[in-house]
């Protein structure tokens, strides 16, 4: 029973491409001297997709095991030369049906004209996800910081750890953060596009805290 934030990121549709829910859950727990507190963490959930006709190269290349990840669920991987738009679109579709409740889709609408469509016709509120640093350094720093107090779950999904094994943030001015690979073969995308979650929820929090305040 959350708010979900959806994101996706469909850049290269030939090559690795992602989408994932952002929620954050809060709850109340005792401290070490028996204390009622409030405490929340945030939650993710991911999927990659990739063509299979190039997984194995691309395993290879790259030192993404594609295949494992289908086994265990955490990547779809299509018949074709490209990401199917609808294979992305169908699992926002998916995850809905299960009862989460997705308020909006942040995007990178490069390529993605084909998924704005199908996910307008299945009634998904879409945004268009800025890529200025100002705007993602939000979102990285709130993942960080939720790491960091150990207040942060990926269910265990091996192709995020992948993904995030492979940033590299660097400072470019006045704290704002660029996101880097480590190795030009290694890919980043799917915690790249999990940034646009974060950042979706933060914008939600704040436009709440305004209304709210406008009608004390």
């Amino acid at each position: 029973n959350l708010t979900w934030y959806g994101f996706a990121d469909l850049s290269v549709l030939h090559d690795l491409s992602a989408s994932g829910i952002y929620a954050n859950y809060k709850f109340k727990t005792k401290d070490k001297n028996n204390n009622t507190i409030n405490k929340d963490i945030d939650i993710v959930i991911t999927q990659a997709f990739f063509p299979f006709s190039l997984a194995i190269a691309k395993a290879q290349e790259s030192n993404m095991p594609l295949q494992e990840w289908e086994q265990e669920g955490w990547a779809t991987l299509s018949n074709t030369d490209v990401v199917q738009s609808s294979d992305i679109a169908s699992w926002f579709v998916g995850m809905r049906a299960k009862g989460f409740k997705i308020k909006q889709v942040n995007y990178d609408r490069k390529s993605a004209l084909e998924f704005t469509l199908i996910m307008k016709s299945e009634k998904f509120k879409l945004k268009d996800a800025s890529q200025l640093p100002s705007l993602k350094t939000i979102g990285i720093r709130r993942i960080e910081n939720k790491v960091k107090n150990g207040e942060f779950y990926y269910l265990h999904n091996r192709s995020y750890e992948y993904c995030v094994s492979n940033v590299k943030a660097d400072e470019i001015y006045n704290g704002w953060l660029k996101m880097n690979k480590i190795s030009k073969n290694m890919k980043i995308d799917i915690f790249d596009a999990s940034t646009f979650g974060a950042t979706a929820m933060l914008e939600d929090m704040e436009n709440k805290a305004k209304v709210k305040n406008i009608l004390k």
